[in-house]
């Protein structure tokens, strides 16, 4: 109630003295001596009309509580929203796999039911989950260890750039950081939308991006080992200085694909098709 009033005190003065008008006039009216001007009603009579005005303000006294109410459900929905927040977030430090994916779920709703609310932030702190799991993993002394497919890592990647029945997900629009990120395990990212990514100076082992659509992505001074980009479709997308060895794309689409001043061995380009481009376009060393 106090915070209604710091904000619209003036509104709630002045209705409360416009519907208290024929009260005070009715009172000076009955001043000896005071000259004010008859209470206008409107063609009622005196008794009607303050029936009838007095309902009105029983009306606006009704309108003013329910605006009240849902401004406590309000805040209240809002509170549990942060609260659902905050717990999602603390559980990402959870030592059990299965409680810190489930955190990832609990954030991803969140963000697709209150997108104006949580979108980019959710996005963003994915993202940064992902770069710190790839990063002790990168620095695990059990080699095994370090290339073992965490449950955890392809779950994130999914939430990220995939969605049922082949639509979008929520964040395709969002700016995925994963710069300087390991991903030295076999990780899919076959059938995913992936744009407005930034995988610069990162590392890919056996990476699968078969069927995917990737645009606007930076592999920039990343190392690419064993991977597949077969039936994709690549548009905007920055292979400059890769050191790569055995990549495949097979039945692939390029548009405006740049590979400058890469570094590959093995290559496979079968079938590919080159939009808006000739095959000079494509700048290639070290193969």
């Amino acid at each position: 109630m106090a915070k209604i009033w710091r904000k619209y005190w003036r509104w709630i003065i002045g209705i409360g003295l416009v519907y208290l008008y024929p009260f005070y006039c009715l009172l000076i009216g009955m001043i000896p001596g005071v000259d004010w001007p008859p209470l206008l009603t409107f063609g009622l009579d005196l008794k009607d009309f303050m029936t009838v005005w007095i309902a009105l303000g029983g009306v606006i006294a009704v309108v003013i509580g329910i605006f009240q109410t849902q401004t406590r459900i309000s805040q209240q929905e809002k509170q549990q929203r942060d609260a659902r927040f905050a717990a999602g977030v603390e559980l990402l430090g959870n030592p059990h796999e299965s409680a810190r994916i489930g955190a990832a779920y609990n954030l991803h709703f969140l963000a697709k039911e209150f997108p104006e609310e949580y979108l980019t932030t959710v996005c963003e702190i994915l993202c940064a989950h992902i770069r710190t799991i790839v990063s002790s993993m990168h620095f695990a002394d059990d080699q095994e260890c370090r290339r073992y497919p965490f449950n955890e890592v392809q779950t994130i990647i999914d939430l990220l750039f995939k969605e049922k029945d082949k639509k979008k997900s929520i964040f395709t629009d969002e700016f995925k950081d994963l710069h300087f990120t390991s991903f030295l395990v076999e990780l899919y990212f076959d059938g995913a939308i992936i744009t407005n990514t930034d995988f610069s100076q990162s590392e890919f082992d056996g990476t699968h991006f078969e069927n995917s659509i990737i645009d606007n992505v930076t592999f920039t001074l990343s190392t690419l080992n064993g991977i597949s980009f077969d039936n994709a479709a690549l548009k905007n997308v920055s292979f400059i200085e890769i050191k790569s060895s055995e990549l495949s794309f097979i039945d692939t689409k390029f548009n405006a694909v740049d590979f400058s001043n890469a570094k590959a061995h093995i290559l496979n380009f079968s079938g590919t098709c080159l939009e808006n481009h000739e095959w000079d376009d494509i700048r290639k060393e070290g193969y």
